[in-house]
């Protein structure tokens, strides 16, 4: 509860950057914590994965984020089973589906070689900011091997939403490992 009660001092913090190279005990209630901090600008998230206790956690505190303009998720390692990989990625489509609420939103960066190109593509087709991102990085794996889906198809909401962001993009990087 530490955590907690020192994420609830930090009144006037605008940057917060999480960088876990193991995941520690206890990090649920960092994610706890989070809910606390209400005036961010930057948030940066690096870790090795989330249980679905965080990624709820985690999408309750963006949606409070209403000054948000720096968004960074970065995971990399592989879910222990195919369950968890398709719960994962149903998490982060629905964490992508609710930035629309953010208006201030000028860089996003969306990084796990084990979420899947289709549900990035998917979950930024429900966005409709239009020239919004000055920076976007995303990495994701095609599942080719996996889906039955059209190539253009499983790409159609990525592109799109790039498309949309011609006016403002400065920086694109595109990693498919």
């Amino acid at each position: 509860s530490f955590v907690i009660d020192g994420f609830k001092t930090l009144h006037k913090l605008e940057q917060l950057r999480i960088q876990f190279a193991k995941r520690p005990q206890g990090t649920s209630y960092i994610f706890k914590g989070l809910l606390h901090l209400p005036l961010l600008k930057t948030f940066s998230l690096e870790i090795k994965f989330l249980k679905d206790q965080d990624w709820a956690l985690l999408g309750q505190f963006l949606n409070g984020q209403s000054n948000l303009q720096t968004l960074e998720l970065v995971m990399n390692f592989e879910p222990f089973t195919k369950d968890q990989y398709f719960k994962d990625n149903a998490h982060i489509e629905s964490i992508i589906t609710n930035l629309d609420n953010k208006p201030l939103l000028r860089s996003l960066q969306l990084e796990s070689p084990f979420w899947s190109l289709e549900t990035l593509s998917k979950g930024l087709s429900h966005l409709t900011m239009k020239n919004q991102l000055e920076k976007f990085i995303f990495e994701a794996s095609d599942e080719t091997i996996t889906s039955d889906t059209k190539t253009w198809k499983r790409v159609e909401g990525l592109c799109n939403f790039i498309k949309n962001q011609k006016g403002s993009l400065k920086y694109l990087m595109v990693y498919l490992p």
